[in-house]
């Protein structure tokens, strides 16, 4: 069973499907958005690339071909790889969530805002997957001696993440910092005594291996914009603590007004509170 899957069957489990549908489908050129008829919204990053009038064709589709208000029948079990698809399962497992995020503790779960130290104070060899997260978080750790970021677009921005780079470089010089496509993130993985995976690679399908590899020994954090799904299943799979920003109403009628994405920049590009879910 996926990822997806099992974020869903916990939210079945604690009765968070029970009465609700879908209300409304935001998409933008980057991230889309679900709303449920409780006012619940879940965002992901989306790999489609798709124009976001073609998002909503592609979404209105699935509803016409559907007869669960949540459109269950139509994107379970998650066993396929288009990236619209998995965008928008992602949404939707966030939205559903979403009460997991506002009441923790009703859901057996312990919050805090940001990062617990104790988690990373005693990272030596971090590895990062995504460009960002946690990297700066970790570069303050006295003890770190290596840190390598993976992100898939490094291709693409390689002067951009390089620039970066050199600057950290300069705050650390006695830290071994890097950067690859993620090509190498098995060998990387390997090393690494604290792992801080982006909620992006559920959406883009990279997660459920990232989570199969040997994980022993090693503080394992998921962080970003798209990792506000129901936390069980990732617990259940070795993961130490989950991170997503706030995401305001603001931020869902920004997306609202301007469906190139561009104004939701405040929110979707770091500096903003972080809840921290923990088992």
């Amino acid at each position: 069973m996926s990822l997806h899957d099992e974020c869903l069957a916990a939210a079945e489990a604690d009765g968070l499907t029970a009465g609700r549908r879908i209300a409304e489908f935001v998409p933008t050129a980057t991230f889309l958005a679900v709303v449920l008829d409780d006012g619940s919204a879940g965002w992901s990053l989306s790999y489609a690339g798709l124009p976001p009038a073609e998002a909503a064709r592609r979404f209105d589709a699935v509803r016409s071909d559907s007869v669960d208000a949540l459109l269950r029948d139509r994107l379970f079990p998650a066993n396929g790889t288009d990236a619209f698809a998995s965008a928008l399962r992602v949404a939707l497992l966030a939205a559903l969530a979403a009460p997991v995020w506002r009441q923790p503790a009703r859901f057996g779960f312990t919050a805090h805002e940001g990062v617990p130290d104790a988690l990373i104070d005693a990272a030596e060899r971090a590895l990062v997957i995504g460009f960002g997260g946690l990297m700066f978080s970790l570069l303050a750790r006295p003890a770190l001696t290596g840190l390598h970021v993976a992100d898939l677009t490094y291709p693409d921005r390689r002067a951009e993440m390089e620039a970066v780079r050199d600057t950290m470089a300069l705050a650390r010089p006695g830290t071994a910092i890097s950067l690859s496509d993620g090509a190498d993130w098995r060998e990387r993985l390997a090393r690494a005594d604290v792992v801080a995976i982006t909620g992006s690679a559920l959406a883009n399908g990279s997660m459920d291996a990232l989570l199969a590899a040997p994980l022993d020994g090693k503080v394992v954090l998921v962080q970003g914009q798209s990792a506000a799904v129901h936390p069980a299943p990732l617990f259940r799979r070795g993961v130490a603590a989950v991170l997503s920003p706030i995401r305001p109403a603001e931020m869902l009628e920004a997306a609202r007004r301007d469906p190139t994405g561009a104004a939701l920049a405040e929110w979707v590009e770091g500096g903003r509170t972080a809840v921290c879910l923990r088992p």
